[in-house]
């Protein structure tokens, strides 16, 4: 059975690069939960807002990978309980934090697109990551706390 890493954390924290440098050598598969939802978006359907398919469609998937024996990192801000109820069970749950400021010029970068969140905290005890370090030693930092030497 893989295993499932849960990243959670608000948009440019740097989640997104914590989970391609944990696949980086095809080590885990990288599930972006912001991929899916803009797919849907895009499609035929004219759809306009697609987070609670985008997470479905993730969980449903991050279990069917786990299960066929792969490891898989799952990628979302998971701002809140609606979203984080979806996951199958998590192997180890990430939250990426950077300062305000850090995070809002990475969204300014990237075109300035920004969600309204209102963060809640886990109800119960998560590997936190500092977001502005580099993303090979978060990985690493990750694994570890997972076992892997």
């Amino acid at each position: 059975m893989g295993r499932v890493v849960l990243l959670s954390g608000l948009p440019g924290s740097g989640k997104s690069t914590l989970a391609r440098a944990m696949c980086e050598g095809a080590r885990a598969v990288h599930l972006r939960v912001d991929t899916i939802e803009q797919a849907i978006c895009d499609s035929l359907l004219n759809v306009c807002s697609a987070v609670d398919a985008g997470y479905r469609t993730a969980a449903a998937q991050a279990a069917e990978i786990a299960s066929a024996g792969h490891d898989v990192v799952c990628d979302a801000v998971n701002a809140d309980a609606r979203g984080r109820v979806l996951w199958p069970a998590a192997d180890i749950i990430v939250h990426v934090k950077v300062p305000e400021q850090t995070r809002a010029a990475r969204n300014l970068q990237r075109g300035g697109r920004e969600y309204p969140h209102v963060w809640v905290d886990w109800p119960h005890p998560v590997l936190t990551l500092d977001g502005t370090e580099a993303p090979d030693r978060l990985a690493q930092a990750v694994w570890h706390a997972l076992g892997d030497q």
